[in-house]
């Protein structure tokens, strides 16, 4: 489940696009994770920028999954 997605920066084409995970918490049947979304490439310069962050909430279902 997707708690929030927060766009900051439009990614270009050519950008390479990079996800960092900080986990929150794991409970018995759940993961929440605080994941940062950034670009090194931004009109054609090597500069790093947030360009989106996301609060994930997994669940798992049942054994199998």
């Amino acid at each position: 489940m997707v708690d929030s997605f927060i766009f900051k920066q439009p990614v270009f084409v050519d950008g390479l696009v990079s996800f960092y995970v900080n986990i929150i918490k794991i409970g018995r049947t759940s993961i929440n994770a605080d994941v940062l979304v950034y670009t090194q490439c931004e009109n054609g310069k090597k500069v790093c920028i947030q360009v989106a962050e996301t609060m994930l909430t997994n669940v798992s279902i049942d054994n199998n999954r």
